[in-house]
């Protein structure tokens, strides 16, 4: 198997735009009565989480929730699994943090199970967003890039476990 791929967004591009998504989100921050609670996706959101966490200029709590839609294969199965019981956050402002918003399966059910466990508050940012493949979902609050409705890596994204420690992101041209 021989893989190529190509840039679809440069360091350059990701961390202007990191810190971009940073100060929009400092600005709702600093309207609410206490620090939110930033909940990020593992594995895929952790560069980018790592990166907006130091962009965001105000206080928060930081925690993470394993959540897992993707098998062996390059489609998600549509059955999650988490690590985290929801309850957690009852009583809180929360900003929900993931790699990526493919279908809108992940962030409409997890709001959805914050909401329902008593979250006051739900706020969704993603780094990517693929229009396209949303069909009924909402858009995420904050959105770093729209993508296209290609398979992407790099920047935190993997490729069957790999990649993830790219700088960029890229897309994959040819298998």
């Amino acid at each position: 198997m021989c893989m190529q791929s190509q840039v679809l967004f440069s360091a350059s591009d990701i961390s202007g735009r990191v810190r971009a998504l940073g100060a929009e989100i400092s600005e709702w921050a600093r309207g609410l009565p206490e620090p939110p609670v930033m909940l990020w996706l593992a594995e895929g959101a952790v560069v980018f989480a790592a990166d907006l966490m130091r962009e965001i200029g105000c206080d928060m709590q930081v925690v993470s929730l394993k959540v897992s839609s993707y098998g062996a294969s390059l489609k998600s199965s549509g059955t999650l699994r988490y690590s985290r019981d929801f309850c957690e956050f009852a009583g809180k402002n929360i900003l929900l943090v993931d790699d990526i918003s493919d279908t809108g399966l992940t962030l409409r059910e997890i709001t959805g199970k914050l909401k329902d466990s008593g979250a006051l508050q739900v706020k969704t940012c993603t780094l990517l967003c693929k229009p396209g493949k949303c069909a009924g979902a909402r858009r995420p609050d904050f959105v770093g890039f729209d993508a296209p409705d290609s398979f992407v890596f790099g920047y935190g994204l993997d490729f069957s476990g790999r990649f993830r420690n790219l700088p960029d992101i890229r897309i994959l041209t040819k298998e």
